[in-house]
């Protein structure tokens, strides 16, 4: 039940503490409003008795007439000879009203009158029962008998309404604030993973969120820049050594031609091409690895279509299942060069290659399979690394420089999307490449 996201983390917290203090204020103002009432008509109702019997003391033949004037529909008044006893369960709260309602009284007359509650559920459940005792001076006492305070639903409801209106406005603003303060986070994510699909990602905005997040968009970027030209670095020194390696290797072909051996010249210049195919590949490799081409509207079917016939001319065995026409956002050039080595990897190990397109969901997929041998998948993440293949060997006989999956990865990477090898139902291996149609 615990959000994942952090907006909705903070708004789950604020909105429970803001009910939490709702609830905690209104109990309190609740309480407060009652014992408040209930010790002003506890003061009045003392007040009244001690009126009641100064006008006995003037005229003690208007005893009648005088508690008829004082008494109400709730409040009945009486003379006894002693004083009344507690009958029911106490009030919790009446220590604390008979303290305050006596402090209102004369202290002459506060230790002659006695004020009681008492839970009177038979006549009027869950209302306390006030009692009030006057002690004359001829010993008889003037009591007094009500219900204090009147549990009136109106005024706790309108109080509930205006506190509820008055929390539901503050966290509207609070939500509002939180939120535009957050806005930034998402796109810290979004970069993160640009950084390694984009050659050039897009930086963050450094002036917009609170402070911290200025900051850190700041950080970000000067690490976006720091990696970058890292990268560029060693990519560039990289492609500037395999350019005069294969300077140096093209003369060695020629020279060659002055070896008198024909089975060690042979030798040699299949050596050399193997040099060369492989500088060729890290030149590739480099260069895909910091292009930053415009992504443009691509036919990819009718891109596949190129590709597979340009196989079809020197006889591969090539087919092909999908749609005639698929329109899609991506860098023609480098998908093609992604795709040739694909196709390339299953006519060399599986004699044949499978091609299928379909969309679906936004999406585009493409599966390139074959019947050769297929990769243990546990080290299907490896083969897609640089230089890396399943046995030692770079030659061209037996897999090539191991810069084929690696450059194709890098180019469907570079395209927002996912390349993923598999095992083939039935046999062979399948490459599933899946693309965004936007946004390349």
């Amino acid at each position: 039940m615990w959000p994942q996201g952090l907006l909705a983390r903070i708004s789950w917290i604020i909105v429970a503490g803001a009910a939490a203090l709702m609830i905690a204020m209104h109990a309190y103002y609740v309480h407060e409003r009652l014992l408040a009432s209930a010790t002003a008509f506890a003061a009045s109702v003392a007040e009244r008795l001690i009126a009641i019997d100064a006008l006995l003391v003037e005229d003690d033949g208007a005893e009648g007439r005088v508690l008829r004037a004082f008494a109400t529909p709730d409040l009945s008044i009486r003379i006894a000879a002693e004083p009344p006893n507690q009958v029911g369960r106490a009030w919790p709260h009446a220590d604390e009203v008979r303290h305050a309602a006596l402090a209102t009284l004369p202290e002459a007359r506060r230790a002659r009158t006695r004020i009681s509650f008492v839970m009177d559920n038979s006549a009027r459940p869950g209302r306390p029962v006030l009692t009030v005792a006057l002690e004359r001076a001829d010993s008889t006492w003037l009591v007094a008998r009500g219900h204090s305070i009147e549990y009136d639903s109106g005024w706790v409801s309108l109080a509930l309404s205006w506190n509820l209106l008055l929390v539901v406005a503050v966290l509207g603003v609070m939500l509002w604030l939180a939120r535009r303060s957050l806005k930034q986070l998402p796109r810290f994510a979004a970069a993160a993973e640009q950084l390694g699909r984009q050659a050039v990602p897009d930086p963050l905005p450094e002036q917009r969120g609170p402070r911290e997040v200025r900051r850190l968009a700041v950080a970000f970027n000067d690490m976006q820049r720091r990696i970058r030209n890292y990268v560029d670095e060693r990519t560039g020194m990289l492609a500037a050594v395999s350019h005069d390696l294969r300077t140096y290797l093209t003369r060695l072909m020629l020279r060659t031609e002055f070896i008198v051996d024909e089975q060690q010249r042979s030798r040699a210049e299949g050596d050399i091409e193997e040099m060369i195919t492989l500088i060729d590949d890290v030149i590739t490799f480099a260069r895909e690895d910091r292009n930053d081409d415009a992504a443009e509207q691509i036919d990819i079917a009718a891109l596949l279509a190129g590709v597979m016939d340009e196989y079809r001319e020197i006889g591969a065995s090539i087919s092909y299942t999908g749609p005639s026409n698929l329109r899609v956002s991506g860098r023609p050039l480098a998908l093609k060069r992604a795709l040739r080595n694909l196709i390339d990897n299953a006519l060399r190990y599986g004699h044949r290659a499978d091609v299928a397109l379909r969309t679906s969901d936004g999406r585009i997929g493409i599966e390139i399979g074959d019947r050769g041998p297929s990769i243990p998948a546990e080290q299907r993440g490896v083969v897609l690394q640089p230089f890396q293949r399943i046995d030692n060997s770079r030659s061209r006989a037996t897999g090539g420089t191991g810069l084929g999956l690696a450059i194709a990865s890098t180019i469907v990477a570079r395209h927002n999307g996912t390349l993923e090898l598999a095992d083939r139902e039935g046999g062979g291996l399948v490459v599933r490449i899946t693309l965004p149609r936007e946004g390349g």
